[in-house]
């Protein structure tokens, strides 16, 4: 449960957005999402998510966010791993006026960052 290459494609997508290049962004985080490493691919899906919660593709976005709980199932990583999956369900939710989902994935969240 390691992605070595995370840190370092996280910064470039980081500046694809801050520029306001989405379609480089989206580019970035689905070249992640195809790596080989389980890990890799489950924080690829993350942020292509909230590529497409950005852009109100909420369809989309529920699909990836499916994804990424399954890989996240079946990886066997520690609960931490989840962590980034609940920030993005909580903003999923904000994004859609649903506070009440939004603030019950917040505090999952929460309860995970607490543990570690």
């Amino acid at each position: 449960c390691e992605c070595n290459t995370y840190d370092e494609t996280f910064k470039k997508y980081r500046a694809a957005k801050d520029a306001g290049k989405n379609k480089e962004a989206e580019a970035i985080a689905l070249k992640l999402s195809q790596e080989q490493t389980p890990l890799c691919r489950i924080l690829g899906l993350n942020l292509l998510a909230n590529v497409f919660i950005n852009v109100s593709n909420m369809e989309e976005a529920n699909a990836l966010l499916q994804q990424q709980k399954a890989l996240l199932d079946s990886a066997a990583c520690a609960d931490e791993h989840y962590l980034e999956y609940f920030l993005t369900k909580s903003y999923y939710h904000y994004s859609q006026d649903e506070y009440d989902s939004s603030i019950a994935n917040s505090l999952k969240a929460l309860k995970l960052a607490e543990q570690t």
